[in-house]
Order: structure tokens, then sequence, then C-alpha cells
């Protein structure tokens, strides 16, 4: 029985009763929300993998993908625009819609997988593709790559970025970033951006 079913019944039970001049026990307090679910100020868009959870409805609750339009296609809630919302924003929407069908309905979205993706190459601990969640700078991405090798060459840092079909490389010195005397060079990461850490020749 979902939960849908149960708060039906409990909403006859208690009409019934009122009916009867019969006092009526409070309701039960609402269920807690899913854990592991916290809103993010990411915007969702065309290719991100959702995990989308209603609680008390399992037929509801599994991943789903965003289409290339922008859309996601819910049983109940149908066609739903999620491209440029935030998780916490097309959890308010897929509440509102699930309102109609279910009592009270606690819904979680977090993202499964992540459409924007920056990789970082060369002399860092951890090179590989990592997702573009929010706002992220060269500096930081190559902190989220495990830092600097013994052997990095940090000052020739440079990022390798498509625009257009054009490819463009920008020369960032990170050493300098990280000593303080160029912050203003450290840029924001594009998605689909490669960052490239070289060896030092000495």
């Amino acid at each position: 029985m979902t939960r849908a079913t149960a708060y039906l019944g409990s909403f006859l039970f208690a009409l019934a009763a009122c009916s009867a001049g019969q006092p009526v026990e409070p309701a039960a307090p609402t269920p807690p929300p899913i854990a592991g679910a916290e809103p993010s100020a990411y915007v969702i868009g065309p290719g991100d993998r959702l995990q989308i959870s209603v609680y008390g409805e399992p037929e509801l609750s599994k991943e789903y993908a965003v289409s290339s339009e922008g859309d996601v296609f819910l049983p109940l809630a149908g066609r739903v625009r999620a491209a440029g919302l935030s998780v916490a924003a097309l959890q308010e929407e897929l509440v509102r819609r699930f309102a109609e069908y279910l009592v009270r309905p606690q819904v979680s979205v977090a993202v499964q997988q992540f459409r924007q993706r920056f990789t970082v190459l060369g002399e860092v601990q951890k090179p590989g593709s990592y997702p573009l969640e929010k706002r992220t700078t060269v500096l930081e991405a190559i902190s989220i790559a495990g830092g600097l090798t013994p052997k990095a060459a940090p000052n020739r840092t440079r990022v390798m970025r498509t625009r257009d079909g054009a490819e463009t490389t920008i020369e960032v010195p990170v050493g300098d970033i990280m000593s303080g005397r160029e912050q203003s060079r450290d840029i924001p990461v594009e998605p689909d951006d490669k960052i490239v850490v070289p060896e030092s020749f000495f």
C-alpha cells in the first residue's frame, strides 16, 4: 500500500468520526525528509542524470535523464522542465506537481551524473576528469585533482578551451597565483576545459 492510499484511508476514517461526533486522534507526524539529498545551487541542464525520490512512493523513485530539450518525464507529473533550474527549485516544482495526486508529497532530487566536466592532466596527484558542480577556478581544479606533484612546473600551466569549434590556449601562472602575486589570473574553469600542468625541466 502506498503512502497516498494510506493517507486517503486516514482521511475517510477522520471524516466518518467527525460525522459521528467522536473525537479524532491527531494526525501522525509528517515522515522525515529523505537523507542525503541536500538542495544545491547547481543549475540542471540537458545530459544530467537525476535521482528523484518521493517518500513512500517507490514506483516514482528512480533515476531520470534530462532530455536534450531540457525536460524530465515522470509518472503522474508528466513532462517537467528541469533545464535552468537549481536542484532546490526542481524539488519545489515536483512537490507542486505531485500535490495534485499525493497528500503532502516529499521529494528529493540529487544529481547522479553531471553533464559539465573538466579535465586536469600532467603533473598533478590524481589526473582525470571531474564534475564541474559550481564555480571553480584553475587553482581550485588543481586542488580537486590532488594538488601538484614535486615535478610540476606550475607557472607553465595552460588551459585548453574550445569555443565555437576553435581551440584556444590560456596560460595560467599557477605558481605566482599560489604565492599571491597573480591572484587575478586565477580564471574560472569552463565546461570541457583541459588543464595541463607540465613537468619541470629542472
